[in-house]
């Protein structure tokens, strides 16, 4: 039925418009907003509760009392007055006191029409079922059907007055995802996952369904007095109906007893089983003081929000005031291992982003990660985070202990894939990221890493699956690029153009910041195929956030202006995390292509040796024909050309040995072979390596590449 305008004192209220006007004056208020207005409206001066109104507005939608509160104060602020039309009762809700005309009439006649609108529904309905079993076509929908005790925890929000403690909702929400884990009869879903609905509005069903899980936790903190409240609640996700809810009150300093409590709750009630709190113990077997345990949740926090996602901008400082957090914890609790932990994982990213240098940062990262092994060996996430930082084989061994303490740990088994795919054992690789999918649906290495496993093994039907995922994952973005440069591979030029095609038409894709890759994938494939015109419309773009006219300037010869404009892009990189921007590992990839192609080779091991790039913090390239050539095989170059021919040949046998693993594994990728027949030039074996010279250019390497090559020079010498 329609709903027709009524009056709020002076204000006309008009809620299929979604609009309030007062003269002249006019504001718009969003539906959940004008949802409240309406329901207060029909009971004025009545005090309408804070359950009540949740239980009765928003059934079946992901709402928490932050909703509630957010929705008072937008409508407060619409209306112009604090509490002169919507008043607070302390503890009990919310009641509308001004005055109401317009709608008690509307309510009398739609009372009056209620009989005879029920007899017109009786009288159709036979007609109405009729007609929809004779229209309805296709396929039904198919039935959301999660696995029994499968639960996602929610952001909780901030609900403090002053608004300044999210991170404790996050922190507690991160305990809790980690106490539950522990627990074998629950499936739970990843932090990654989890916290990309903040703030949604979508309904329960929308979201269990995204997650693929039978229940959601929600609630909020709110820290007031040195009180801290908590509000939790369980909704199953199909129906949206209310499972189980809370509300908890404890000191400030009382933090571990409390999300003990939730988790204890929540497990038991969803298991049926009878664990005790010695079961889920978190926080408190980690650290024994509340202070360092908030320092380090507070860490945490600044270190997600350079990676939060949808944020518009990103806050290059979080790797640096989160190191400050952590290092105030372990001087508060020296034994504290997960924030020691955390301090070396917050060093390496400094690193990553080059605010700090491997040679500086050595020795401290060293001791973190040292401190937090020592005491705390038998923490997953220590464990975890030593896979994380240790180059090499050893990280395995790492990774492999952390999942045995914690078998839902989805970081440590997307790390684990992506370094199995990183050594070309695509099955084990493929099994750790399709575990870690399913525990991190929303977890974008996950889901690129899985699709590119299937990729390697050939396993096309999976293949397809994921590429779907992919694209519902990133519709504008990385997933498109991602097909794109998949169907290149396959030879599908036609699907190939016609991705491209769609990317040229969406607004900002390659300018926006998380859309960085894009220019690179796309001209490189042109420059592949040869079509030098559309591959500069790519490299060129000035717009791009991460511009790569260096491409075209290689390509033309001109050197000194390729380097210039990489040193120019490596100084705006300063300090910028990989995602948005142009990475620096790609960057210096590039620089080292001028300086071989200059024969500058003296100033290329020393580019490379002040980055201590044999560190591993760069891991070899593993596809495809549009990668371009390995910085690796060109320093083992230049060594040979400075004369360092004993260290050149450590660096020749090595990567050889990692390159003939990887053919081993039967997947024929261009740039393995074209690489394989560098070292082979490097060692002499000129036949061999024209041999896999060939390889390379059958399987669609870029001629222009080996034509300038000079460590290829010997090759274009033969007849």
């Amino acid at each position: 039925m329609e709903a027709r305008p009524f009056k709020v004192a002076e204000w006309t209220v008009e809620p299929d418009l979604g609009r309030l006007t007062r003269g002249k004056e006019q504001v718009t208020l969003r539906p959940q907003v004008m949802d409240l207005l309406v329901y207060l409206a029909k009971k004025p001066g009545q005090v309408a509760g804070i359950e009540e109104l949740m239980a009765t507005l928003w059934v079946g939608k992901y709402v928490t009392e932050g909703t509630l509160y957010n929705c008072v104060g937008e409508l407060r602020q619409a209306l112009g007055d604090d509490q002169e039309y919507v008043a607070t009762i302390t503890r009990k809700g919310y009641r509308l006191v001004a005055p109401v005309t317009g709608l008690q009439d509307q309510q009398v006649e739609a009372k009056s029409n209620r009989l005879q609108w029920l007899a017109l529904v009786a009288a159709s309905a036979v007609v109405i079922a009729a007609v929809l079993i004779f229209f309805r076509s296709g396929e039904p929908e198919p039935k959301f059907q999660p696995p029994i005790n499968s639960i996602a925890v929610l952001p909780l929000m901030d609900m403090s007055s002053d608004s300044t403690k999210q991170y404790l909702g996050d922190g507690l929400s991160e305990a809790l995802i980690h106490q539950l884990a522990q627990v074998p009869e629950l499936s739970v879903i990843a932090r990654t996952s989890s916290f990309s609905f903040r703030g949604s509005d979508l309904d329960a069903m929308a979201i269990g369904r995204e997650l693929n899980v039978a229940l959601l936790l929600e609630g909020s903190v709110h820290v007031e007095d040195g009180k801290l409240r908590v509000f939790a609640q369980l909704i199953e996700a199909q129906g949206g109906s209310h499972v189980w809810s809370d509300k908890l009150e404890r000191d400030n300093n009382d933090l571990f007893s409390l999300q003990d409590e939730i988790a204890l709750a929540v497990a038991n009630r969803v298991t049926g089983l009878s664990l005790s709190k010695g079961d889920l113990a978190y926080a408190a077997a980690t650290t024994p003081t509340p202070v360092a345990y908030e320092l380090y949740v507070q860490g945490l926090y600044q270190l997600n929000t350079l990676f939060a996602p949808g944020q518009a901008n990103v806050n290059m400082n979080a790797p640096v005031d989160a190191l400050e957090f952590f290092q105030r914890a372990t001087e508060v609790d020296p034994s504290f291992a997960l924030a020691w932990a955390a301090r070396a994982r917050a060093l390496f990213m400094l690193m990553q982003m080059e605010k700090v240098t491997p040679m500086e940062a050595g020795p401290q990262f060293q001791e973190f990660l040292g401190q937090a092994m020592r005491l705390g060996s038998g923490l997953a996430e220590v464990q975890f985070t030593a896979g994380l930082l240790t180059p090499g084989p050893q990280s395995l061994q790492f990774l492999d202990q952390a999942i045995a303490i914690n078998p839902n740990h989805s970081n440590a088994h997307v790390q684990r894939g992506s370094k199995l795919l990183e050594g070309g054992q695509y099955r084990a690789a493929f099994e750790s990221l399709a575990i870690a999918s399913s525990l991190d649906p929303l977890n974008g290495m996950a889901v690129e890493g899985a699709l590119y496993a299937s990729f390697y093994q050939g396993d096309w039907e999976d293949l397809d699956k994921r590429i779907a995922a992919s694209n519902r994952l990133w519709p504008e973005a990385n997933g498109l690029t991602t097909e794109a440069h998949l169907m290149f591979e396959l030879g599908r030029l036609d699907r190939f153009a016609e991705l491209e095609r769609t990317a040229r038409k969406i607004p900002g894709y390659g300018i926006k910041d998380w859309f960085a890759s894009a220019p690179r994938h796309f001209g490189d494939t042109y420059l592949t195929l040869g079509l030098d015109s559309l591959a500069a419309a790519w490299f060129n773009n000035p717009e791009m956030v991460a511009s790569y006219q260096d491409v075209m300037l290689l390509r033309e010869g001109k050197y000194e202006d390729a380097l210039v404009f990489l040193l120019s892009q490596m100084e705006q990189a300063q300090g910028r995390p990989p995602h948005a921007f142009r990475g620096f590992p790609d960057i210096a990839a590039s620089i080292v292509e001028v300086f071989l192609y200059q024969g500058n080779y003296q100033g290329l091991t020393e580019f490379l040796d002040q980055r201590q790039w044999g560190m591993g913090l760069y891991p070899l390239p593993n596809c495809c024909a549009t990668n371009p050539p390995w910085p690796e095989v060109a320093y083992a170059f230049a060594l040979t050309k400075t004369g360092q021919q004993e260290a050149s040949k450590q660096w020749v046998d090595t990567l050889l040995q990692q390159l003939e693993h990887r053919l081993r594994q039967g997947i024929k990728v261009p740039n393995h072979y074209y690489e394989l027949a560098r070292l082979q030039a490097i060692q002499g074996n000129i036949q061999d390596a024209y041999a896999a010279l060939e390889q390379a250019i059958d399987l669609g390497w870029r001629r222009w590449y080996f034509e300038r090559d000079p460590i290829l020079e010997p090759i274009r010498e033969l007849p």
